[in-house]
């Protein structure tokens, strides 16, 4: 992937599935997950140390208006992000 840019990835919510899906963003080399947010620290903390990624928000609401994305993954449901 000679000159290329990265796409950087910001994902909400690092439950069990999220290894996969931050698996999948890294494995290919073409997009660097530059954030997490759980409202739970302890689950963005070790996907953080798993993944390497510096940057764990506890509210997405911080990490939305903090961070610039290319691709964000919303792996909560509606009822505990209040998306509309």
């Amino acid at each position: 992937m000679t000159g290329s840019v990265k796409k950087r990835v910001g994902v909400i919510g690092c439950g069990e599935i999220s290894r996969a899906h931050l698996t999948g963003y890294t494995s290919l080399g073409r997009a660097t997950v530059a954030a997490l947010a759980d409202t739970l620290p302890q689950a963005a903390e070790a996907r953080a140390d798993e993944f390497g990624v510096d940057r764990m928000y506890e509210d997405y609401r911080e990490m939305l208006n903090g961070e610039d994305f290319d691709v964000l993954r919303n792996r909560r449901t509606y009822a505990t992000t209040g998306f509309e």
